[in-house]
C-alpha cells in the first residue's frame, strides 16, 4: 500500500480505501507486503504496531526504513521508532506467517503507525490487512500426443490443499503454434478432490513436434496464479491404409519371374564334351541361337518364359560332378548316361524341377540352350 502527502498540516494523510492485501499464502507458508509513505509532510519519530488481530501473531513487522532520494537514512526492526525527516520516503515490510488453525483460513489485522516525537506530532495512521490461506494442487498427464488437424480431451484432477470453496480457472497462457485450448472453470470445494477434462485442438498446419503449453490456473477469486507445463506432441495424421487381398503364392513367383531378367548371348556355340549325338553338332559344337546361364529358380523360369514367346524347346546338358559329362539334344537322350538325367526339357514350368534336384547341372538345347550352374 502507498500513501501520500496530501497536505501541509500534519496528520492530513489519508491511506485509501483498501486494505494491505497479502494474497493468498499457502499452508505452512508465508507472504509478504510492504506499506510505503511516498513522501513525509514533516520531520517525526515513526512507530509501527499491529492491533486488533485475529491471526494470533501472524502478521509481523519485519522492518521500518527512510530514504532520501534511494539513499537509506534510518533503519529499525520496530524495537526503537523510525527517524524521519521532511520529504523523505518511508517503507514499513510486513510478513504473514501461514501456520493456521483447522477451520480458520482468513486472517485480518490492522498496522498502526505512531508519531512519538513531542512536536507537532502526526495523527496516527491506520492501515487494514488481510490474508487468505488457501493452496490446490493440479495433477497432469507428463505429456499429450495430438494429431493435426484433431481434438484431444486431456483428463486433470483438481484438489483443495487449503483455503474456502473456490471455482478455479484455467487458461492457456502460452499457446503452442497452432495448438488450442478451450477456457475451462471447475467448483472446487473445501478440501475435496474433483476431476476435469481440458479441450485441445490441433490446426491442420500445427507444428510437428514436441511443444510446451503453459496453462494458468486461477482460483480465489484470482488471487492464487499458478502456471502449468504441458508438453504437447504434435503429429501428422493417421491415414488407414486400403485393406487389400493377400497375394497368393502363384502371384508372388509369377511376379518375381517377371523381374528375374538374367544373362544372355546371341549365336553362341555349346561344346557337347565329344559326344556328335545330333546332326546338328558340328566337330562336338553346338550352334546356338541364344545361350543363358541362370542363377537361380526365378531365372530358369525366366528362360523358360522366353522360350515359351518365342516358340522353342529348350534341351539340356547335365555335369554331374565326379561322372562323365552327358548331353542331349532336345527329344533325343544321350549316350552312355543314366535314363533320369535324360529327361526332355520342354518350354514349361513343371519341367524346371527335375534341373533343380542336381547338385550342379547345365542345360542346353539345340535351340534355346539354357545352362543352369547350381
Amino acid at each position: 500500500m502507498v500513501i501520500r502527502d496530501t497536505g501541509s498540516l500534519p496528520g492530513r494523510i489519508e491511506t485509501g480505501p483498501d486494505a494491505i492485501d497479502f494474497g493468498v499464502s499457502p499452508p505452512h507458508g508465508s507472504a509478504d507486503a510492504t506499506f510505503t509513505i511516498i513522501h513525509a509532510q514533516s520531520d517525526a519519530r515513526l512507530s509501527a504496531s499491529i492491533v486488533a488481530d485475529n491471526s494470533q501473531g501472524r502478521f509481523r513487522i519485519q522492518s521500518l526504513k527512510s530514504y532520501e532520494e534511494t539513499t537509506e537514512k534510518d533503519s529499525t526492526d520496530g524495537t526503537r521508532p523510525l527517524n524521519v525527516s521532511r520529504g523523505q520516503k518511508i517503507e514499513i515490510a510486513l510478513r504473514f506467517y501461514s501456520l493456521l488453525p483447522k477451520g480458520q483460513d482468513y486472517f485480518e489485522a490492522v498496522l498502526m503507525i505512531q508519531d512519538v516525537s513531542a512536536n507537532r506530532p502526526w495523527k496516527p495512521i491506520h492501515a487494514g490487512m488481510t490474508a487468505l490461506v488457501g493452496g490446490i494442487t493440479t495433477i497432469l498427464p507428463p505429456a499429450v500426443q495430438i494429431q493435426q488437424g484433431q481434438r484431444l480431451s486431456v483428463p486433470i484432477t483438481v484438489i483443495s490443499n487449503a483455503g474456502p470453496d473456490t471455482t478455479v480457472s484455467f487458461i492457456m497462457r502460452s499457446r503452442p503454434n497452432w495448438i488450442s485450448m478451450t477456457p475451462l472453470q471447475v467448483s472446487l470445494p473445501r478440501g475435496k478432490r474433483v476431476t476435469a477434462t481440458l479441450a485441445l485442438a490441433a490446426a491442420p498446419t500445427a507444428l510437428l513436434g514436441t511443444q510446451d503449453a503453459i496453462i494458468e490456473s486461477a482460483a480465489f477469486d484470482g488471487k492464487l496464479l499458478i502456471p502449468h507445463k504441458l508438453p504437447v506432441i504434435a503429429r501428422v495424421i493417421a491415414v488407414p491404409l486400403p485393406d487389400l487381398p493377400q497375394p497368393q503364392p502363384a502371384d508372388v513367383c509369377g511376379y518375381l519371374e517377371g523381374l528375374s531378367g538374367l544373362p544372355s548371348q546371341d549365336n553362341q556355340t555349346w561344346s557337347n564334351w565329344g559326344i556328335v549325338d545330333s546332326p546338328e553338332t558340328v566337330l562336338g559344337f553346338l550352334p546356338t541361337a541364344k545361350l543363358f546361364q541362370p542363377t537361380n529358380p526365378y531365372e530358369i523360369a525366366n528362360a523358360v518364359q522366353q522360350a515359351e514367346a518365342a516358340g522353342k524347346v529348350l534341351g539340356r546338358c547335365y555335369r554331374i560332378r565326379g561322372r562323365q559329362h552327358e548331353c542331349h539334344a532336345a527329344g533325343q537322350p544321350g549316350r552312355g548316361g543314366s535314363d533320369d538325367l535324360a529327361r526332355r526339357v520342354p518350354g514349361h514350368r513343371a519341367a524346371v524341377a527335375g534341373v533343380l534336384g542336381l547338385q550342379e547341372a547345365a542345360v542346353t538345347g539345340t535351340s534355346l540352350p539354357v545352362q543352369v550352374v547350381s
